[in-house]
């Protein structure tokens, strides 16, 4: 291990880890594993990251991710590509300064984690987006043709700008305020990896998230077509965007009732 710097590579993550440092906490890269094993990058802060501060200075969007590692810890993650910014240990002097020196919010923050601003998966110089076909069977609890007729509307009425159907907006989440988030974490952080993959497809969105999610420049996949292959499955093709996260699809398939996917022209 050795001091961070910026030529180390942390890729988005790196102004994160700039901020901490000029607020005083100080970082290492693991930099063996990652050249020799070919792992991540992960950069080991001092103390705990400063959740509140870093949210106030940067607008994070789904390509980052806060994960709860203790209670009132977290580190942060660029999902992509695994690389970690783990927070320190706790200690009374650490969490004083994070209640006394932690800024308000004052207007939109700098974009980090955003499809459209990352130079692996956004647009290139070219303005060309790596994208790839996706096939799968969907089996669902009830009709395959109402599911898909679901689907479609809902798709409709985001990219219209419109007001989502009341079915739909009736399974959103309300808007999370701090209280709501930690909450939130707290509850993720009890579940087993088993369950917590499987709560990626029924974790409740906001309305503000999944408007974000959908529109121009950050949606992460595109709907190319379905057929039903019989009362409660649909065959579907989807366009996604190479290395990107889709749990917004993902949620959209369990609002219409999706019990689980498997491969196409497959019942297996």
């Amino acid at each position: 291990m050795r001091p961070a710097s910026p030529a180390e590579g942390m890729g988005i993550l790196q102004p994160v880890l700039d901020a901490e440092a000029a607020r005083g906490n100080s970082a290492s890269v693991d930099v063996e594993r990652r050249l020799v094993r070919g792992d991540p990058p992960q950069a080991q802060l001092a103390r705990p990251i400063d959740r509140a501060a870093v949210s106030a200075q940067f607008d994070l969007g789904p390509l980052v991710a806060w994960w709860p590692r203790a209670r009132g810890v977290f580190d942060l993650v660029d999902i992509v590509t695994g690389t970690t910014i783990r927070s320190g240990e706790p200690s009374p002097v650490s969490w004083w300064r994070r209640r006394s020196s932690a800024p308000a919010a004052s207007g939109p923050g700098e974009r980090l984690g955003w499809l459209a601003g990352d130079p692996r998966i956004g647009p290139s110089a070219t303005g060309v987006v790596t994208t790839y076909e996706r096939r799968a069977r969907v089996h669902v609890s009830g009709s395959a043709t109402e599911a898909l007729a679901g689907i479609a509307e809902v798709i409709a009425a985001t990219d219209a700008g419109m007001e989502l159907p009341d079915w739909f907006a009736a399974r959103l989440a309300p808007e999370r305020d701090d209280e709501d988030w930690k909450a939130y974490f707290r509850e993720r952080d009890r579940l087993e990896q088993a369950e917590w993959k499987v709560s990626g497809w029924s974790t409740r969105w906001t309305e503000r998230g999944w408007r974000r999610a959908m529109a121009p420049g950050e949606r992460t996949w595109q709907w190319v077509g379905a057929e039903v292959a019989h009362d409660h499955a649909f065959d579907v093709t989807v366009e996604v965007v190479d290395g990107a996260p889709i749990g917004s699809l993902k949620w959209l398939l369990h609002t219409v009732g999706a019990l689980r996917c498997g491969p196409a022209g497959s019942d297996a």
